[in-house]
């Protein structure tokens, strides 16, 4: 049985927010086909040339995740 980090501080050291974004948008633009689901042209790309104000976001929006995931955590 796979065991839980001992905290999300550990995870925040381990995964940056920038390489959780760009896990999530690779994983998701390959999954995205066998959910029926085509993904715009421009952010269908490798992450390295997806436009940098959506990479920006998605990074944004991953800090935003791991720090709340390390306050639920503390709760």
């Amino acid at each position: 049985m796979p065991t839980e980090p001992s905290s999300v501080a550990s995870l925040r050291d381990a995964l940056t927010a920038e390489s959780l974004a760009r896990r999530f948008h690779e994983t998701y633009e390959a999954l995205a086909p066998n959910f029926g689901y085509e993904t715009r042209e421009e952010s269908r790309k490798p992450w390295a040339d997806v436009p940098p104000n959506n990479r920006a976001l998605m990074v944004a929006v991953a800090d935003v995740l791991l720090d709340e995931m390390e306050v639920e955590r503390d709760d």
